[in-house]
């Protein structure tokens, strides 16, 4: 084999070997490199992680807070929500459940408001308690917020706040803990007896009061037909100092004093007798009674002697007048009496005869 051929197989050897190589490099080249998914709600041609960027941000201010960062099972943890909002947010509110998370809510509270210059400021307390061991985070939640005109939004916060949950530590030697006896039930209250005893004694009272009612009731009455009687006498005391020397004058003296007998039978005796004649008048007032009879008599002979000036056209003596007068202001006093002394069922009764 000549120099010549030696030397074209070795190239042919090198060509062959160098083949697969530039194969291999070319192909990466080929295919382009897959780019990272994007985040959800990103826009397209974003880079990773622009889309949490692009979130609007809160009208208000707010930080948490989450005290004690480590408990056990079972404790209290306070999240404070410290809020500072602009006097275009009218209130905000966090909106939570009976459960946030791993977290049993046990009670929500606020502060009062504190207004300043185009401000206000609010702090809201959560008292949370978390009943397994590990260590959970506060999730997310919303604050609900009223902006300017009553429109009600909300806005998603994350707090992400951990605290450490540990369990009791529970060793042989640990003392146990005294079991609690039947314990004495509370005291009874001592005001269902007090409203007893009160009621009680308000009934006594006010039995023993009804006697001292009806007495006053009577006292009353009494007074009141004493003063109406005694009122009647005055005028006909008036009218025996009247002048009657005229016909005329002695007419209308005694039929105001007819009109008076007539009034004092109508208080002792009630009944219809506005047309009643004299006679009659006196049988009336008779039905009332022992003492009803006795004064019927002295009117019938009164209203006689009344009767006789009024319808006799005749002018009586002044002896003989002021005797007539003050026999019928008698009998006015006599009936004021029996009046004062009646009781209202006999009144009734009478009335109803």
């Amino acid at each position: 084999m000549t120099v010549a051929a030696a030397a074209a197989l070795v190239l042919a050897l090198q060509t062959a070997t160098a083949a697969p190589a530039a194969r291999k490099i070319a192909l990466p080249a080929a295919a382009p490199a897959a780019q990272p998914a994007a985040e959800p709600g990103a826009q397209p041609g974003a880079q990773p992680g622009a889309g949490s960027q692009n979130l609007p941000p809160a009208p208000f201010t707010v930080r948490f807070r989450l005290e004690p960062a480590r408990a056990r099972i079972g404790d209290r943890l306070t999240l404070t929500i410290d809020i500072d909002a602009p006097s275009v947010i009218e209130s905000v509110r966090p909106r939570l459940e009976e459960r946030l998370g791993d977290f049993d809510v046990l009670s929500i509270d606020s502060t009062p408001t504190v207004k300043d210059e185009g401000s206000w400021r609010q702090t809201w307390r959560v008292s949370l308690a978390a009943f397994d061991a590990g260590e959970p985070r506060v999730p997310r939640f919303a604050l609900d917020y009223t902006a300017a005109g009553g429109i009600v939004l909300a806005y998603w916060a994350d707090p992400a706040l951990p605290a450490t949950i540990t369990s009791p530590a529970v060793t042989a030697d640990m003392p146990l803990r005294p079991i609690v006896g039947r314990q004495d039930p509370p005291p009874e209250s001592p005001w269902p007896r007090i409203a007893l005893i009160g009621g009680v004694l308000s009934l006594i009272v006010g039995i023993a009061s009804i006697p001292l009612v009806v007495w006053w009731l009577r006292s009353l009455r009494r007074r009141r037909q004493l003063a109406f009687f005694r009122q009647l006498q005055l005028e006909l005391a008036r009218l025996g100092e009247a002048s009657t020397r005229t016909p005329e004058e002695a007419r209308a003296a005694y039929t105001r004093a007819a009109e008076i007998l007539r009034l004092g039978v109508g208080r002792v005796a009630p009944g219809p007798i506005s047309s009643l004649p004299s006679p009659d008048l006196a049988n009336h007032l008779a039905r009332v009674g022992a003492e009803g009879a006795r004064i019927a008599s002295r009117l019938r002979a009164s209203l006689s002697a009344v009767d006789a000036v009024r319808f006799g056209n005749v002018v009586p003596t002044p002896h003989r007048h002021t005797a007539t007068l003050g026999e019928a202001g008698g009998i006015v006093q006599s009936m004021g009496n029996t009046a004062a002394s009646q009781r209202p069922p006999q009144g009734e009764r009478v009335k109803a005869s």
